[in-house]
């Protein structure tokens, strides 16, 4: 199927909600990237909560993102507020433009918001036949080894290599044991979670996802 069948839907809701065109165009092909991956967590299905937060103000539109040249294979992004997913795609460009000129390109991106799969970008660099690296921080929610309280965040990270089928290696994980796209996932199919997932506070595990969000995740083994 066409990726642009896919792009309708959150383009023309994403406008509806307010969402300037120049961010929508990124938001929209990044949704539809997912879906079409079987990344369906990160793909459409955050239309409701990512417009609400539009909405709220949470996420600016029109944003105006500001960058800064560090260095000649280094950069950073303001991104004024503004869409992580827009955010992302101008990091993931540029970096790639800094790589072709110097071998390695490094962008930084800060004041941003949720930005979605970083299998997404990093596509994007094995199409320029470069390997990508995308990582992102996030607020407290892991355990350490070991304890029971949160103080790791559960710190996306993902990378790509090209091969020569076209066909690029992708590999995209959570450090957590388990992502909150999953937990929002088994509420949504009434399924239990395994033991050694989430702990409460008392480091008893969690089965019910419903608790999960009160609670706190383990690392990944």
């Amino acid at each position: 199927i066409d990726k642009n069948f896919y792009r309708l839907a959150p383009e023309r809701l994403l406008a509806g909600g307010g969402v300037d065109p120049v961010q929508l165009q990124s938001v929209a092909d990044n949704l539809a990237w997912c879906d079409m991956a079987g990344r369906r967590n990160h793909g459409i299905e955050r239309l409701p909560i990512l417009l609400k937060r539009v909405q709220t103000g949470a996420i600016r539109c029109p944003c105006v993102p500001e960058i800064s040249r560090l260095a000649p294979a280094a950069a950073r992004i303001d991104a004024d507020a503004g869409f992580g997913h827009h955010a992302g795609k101008l990091g993931i460009d540029l970096a790639c433009e800094l790589a072709a000129e110097t071998g390695v390109g490094v962008v930084g991106v800060r004041n941003s918001n949720f930005f979605g799969a970083g299998a997404y970008y990093d596509q994007l660099a094995a199409e320029r036949s470069m390997i990508g690296l995308a990582v992102s921080n996030s607020f407290p929610k892991v355990a350490a080894h070991g304890g029971v309280t949160p103080v790791l965040g559960t710190n996306p990270l993902a990378f790509s290599a090209p091969r020569a089928n076209g066909r690029s290696i992708l590999i995209d994980m959570s450090t957590a044991a388990m992502a909150g796209s999953t937990v929002r996932e088994a509420i949504a199919k009434h399924e239990m979670l395994e033991p050694g997932l989430a702990i409460d506070a008392d480091g008893v595990p969690i089965r019910d996802p419903a608790q999960a969000a009160s609670g706190t995740l383990l690392p990944t083994a």
